[in-house]
């Protein structure tokens, strides 16, 4: 695992605020094809619970694969044995549909690797079993179970909960080889910072009161040359290869915007803080990002730091002005009414740690004069 501590000048701040001939291969082919029929139609069409989700991504479906098995599809003679209800990982593509019945209006399409809690006995109908389904994002209908032997789900437990960690891939959309749903600009830009920098995250599908939840786990640092809309790699500043960004890493607005107001400038801190970063004597920036889903009280963090030697050249109850050692223009943060800022020296470079930060939606600005500047 790369290194996940944070550069020094980030600790302090940081801590507070995952061999037969062809034609005998024909006929054997044909024959085993004409035994796997009549054997499968008597076989359950889910596999039993394993040990842990595969974290191998499942080749996405082609153009020509449906949701639900062929219109002509033969029902099965009798009924198939019955799929315990728990957490199950979809196979093969589903229609999620709000009735149990191939004319039900379409919900959403669960692609492979998609995480769903079946429930109850399956109900027949168009000679398919409807199985009712739900999934931790808040999707609730039905789907209906493949043909013959064809696997459509696979068992991850028949407990409430079931929990994946490992590495985040598919720039952030899948946790342990799992889909995870869906997720706001927030959250996917901390997933995408751990996808980047290595690090690993948690996913939880939980029945809370009866409901299907799902909750994500997940902490990330990245740190790089500031430009315009991401975060890139530089040789700068004193930060752990395990956090150094690796290739541009877009942060979206509502990583900016969340628990914000417009300040002074119509920019956000968070930004701002970007914008010094990148007119440093050594362009450097660290953007962080902890969420802790819960159902009781969770934890959201987003953070933006810096540290060089810059210049307050303006102090209000209000706003405070930086200007960063590359010189003009000077940037206008603004200070929350959640803090307030000690008087800090006016007119004189100084070494100073700027982080701004959103704990819960509540925003807040920590400006610490370290002392003179290096020499």
């Amino acid at each position: 695992e790369p290194d996940q501590s944070p550069p020094s000048w980030w600790d302090d701040s940081f801590r507070r605020a995952l061999v037969l001939t062809v034609a005998g291969a024909a006929v054997l082919a044909a024959m085993l094809f004409g035994v796997l029929q009549v054997v499968g139609r008597n076989q359950p069409q889910v596999a039993g619970a394993s040990a842990s989700p595969s974290v191998q991504a499942s080749v996405e479906p082609s153009a020509s694969e449906t949701g639900e098995p062929s219109e002509t599809a033969s029902p099965s003679p009798s009924a198939p044995a019955g799929i315990a209800d728990g957490w199950y990982r979809v196979v093969t593509t589903r229609n999620l549909r709000e009735d149990p019945t191939t004319s039900g209006s379409l919900v959403i399409e669960l692609l492979p690797d998609s995480v769903v809690r079946l429930s109850g006995a399956p109900v027949q109908a168009d000679g398919f079993d409807w199985y009712e389904t739900s999934t931790g994002d808040g999707f609730i209908g039905w789907i209906a179970a493949a043909s013959g032997d064809d696997l459509f789900v696979t068992q991850l437990t028949t407990d409430e909960a079931y929990e994946a960690c490992g590495r985040v891939s598919n720039r952030g959309i899948r946790v342990a080889g799992l889909r995870i749903g869906l997720i706001d600009d927030s959250l996917i830009s901390v997933l995408q910072m751990s996808h980047n920098t290595g690090s690993t995250a948690c996913v939880t599908f939980v029945l809370i009161e009866g409901f299907a939840n799902r909750l994500v786990n997940v902490s990330a640092t990245a740190c790089g040359r500031p430009v315009f809309g991401a975060l890139r790699p530089t040789s700068a500043g004193d930060v752990p290869n395990g956090q150094r960004v690796t290739e541009p890493l877009p942060l979206s607005q509502a990583f900016f915007e969340e628990g914000s107001g417009l300040v002074a400038g119509e920019l956000y801190n968070r930004w701002t803080v970007l914008l010094i970063g990148r007119r440093n004597a050594e362009p450097l920036a660290c953007a962080s990002g902890v969420i802790r889903e819960s159902p009781v009280e969770g934890q959201r963090q987003l953070i933006t730091a810096v540290q060089g030697c810059l210049t307050v050249t303006q102090q209000s109850a209000t706003e405070i002005w930086i200007l960063p050692e590359n010189g003009e223009p000077d940037y206008p943060l603004g200070i929350p009414e959640s803090n307030s800022i000690d008087p800090l020296t006016v007119g004189q470079p100084r070494l100073i740690r700027i982080v701004a930060s959103s704990q819960n939606f509540v925003e807040r600005l920590e400006i610490t004069d370290l002392g003179p500047c290096p020499a």
